[in-house]
């Protein structure tokens, strides 16, 4: 197959040599007699013939591709059996109406009752004379009534000691109401060193509705040294309820001298209410703008 195709192109690049060989002949003039011959001029060199190219191998055939399967039919749902229709339901019977009911009988009213005779008011007992109880009954009453009220101090002392804070202030509020002189050193002590301000202020409260001069020194106490400002204003307070001379000078120092003005205030104020119970002169109490 090469060897031929070399032939051929051998054959074909000497027909186009000659060819060209006889058209260059052709377009030569020919020499006359008057013009002069003209040089010759070199033919131009052929270019090299261009090596044939070997034809690009043809692609090989592709292979067939086998048809897709058809996918199989659905199969036909079967078809839905008929239904019954449903049956009518009967007609309801006609219901007889109701009879109508027979009108009451009028009932005659009820005869009105006779008026009542008029009865006499009871006559009022006479009053009872007084008996005066006998001495040994009124006696024993009082020793139960005393019993009963030793009994509830008692009680009140153990929670004043011994309860919270709000059992001790409580407590202080009934032992002010009952009284004694349990109740009062109870009460003093209370005052002096419970270490909550409000039950302080409420024995010092229950010192001054018992109004005993034994409970003094605790008031006094208080409302020198109590750091609470409520505490010193209620000592002040319970001192204008007790007086007495042994409470003038500490009210005085404390209506001058207190930081807090409320003091000073209820201090000036239980000044005035005992000055005119007081043996000394007034011009002590006055000696200062109010």
């Amino acid at each position: 197959m090469k060897t031929k195709t070399m032939k051929l192109m051998l054959v074909a690049m000497t027909a186009v040599l000659i060819l060209s060989s006889l058209s260059d002949a052709r377009r030569r003039p020919e020499p006359g007699p008057q013009q002069t011959p003209q040089p010759q001029v070199a033919p131009k060199p052929k270019p090299a013939p261009q090596p044939q190219v070997a034809p690009r191998p043809q692609p090989a055939p592709r292979p067939q591709v086998a048809p897709r399967p058809q996918p199989a039919p659905r199969p036909q749902p079967a078809p839905r059996p008929q239904v019954a229709p449903r049956p009518q339901p009967a007609p309801r019977p006609q219901v007889a109406p109701r009879p109508q009911p027979a009108p009451r009988p009028q009932v005659a009213p009820r005869p009105q009752p006779a008026p009542r005779p008029h009865v006499a008011p009871r006559p009022q007992p006479a009053p009872r004379p007084h008996v005066a109880p006998r001495p040994h009954v009124a006696l024993q009453l009082q020793v139960v009534i005393n019993q009963e009220r030793l009994r509830q101090i008692n009680y009140y002392i153990y929670r004043l000691q011994t309860g919270s804070p709000s059992e001790r202030d409580s407590a202080c509020g009934h032992l002010g109401r009952l009284g004694g002189p349990q109740a009062v050193a109870a009460l003093s002590h209370a005052a002096m060193f419970d270490p909550w301000p409000r039950v302080r202020e409420e024995a010092l409260q229950a010192l001054g509705v018992i109004g005993s001069p034994a409970g003094l020194t605790a008031v006094i106490f208080a409302l020198q040294h109590d750091v609470s400002s409520d505490v010193r204003e209620q000592a002040a307070q319970t001192l204008g309820c007790i007086g007495g001379p042994a409470a003038v000078g500490p009210l005085t120092t404390a209506a001058r001298f207190d930081p807090n003005p409320r003091v000073r205030w209820e201090a000036q104020l239980a000044l005035r209410r005992i000055a005119p119970r007081s043996p000394l002169p007034g011009s002590i109490f006055y000696s200062w703008n109010w």
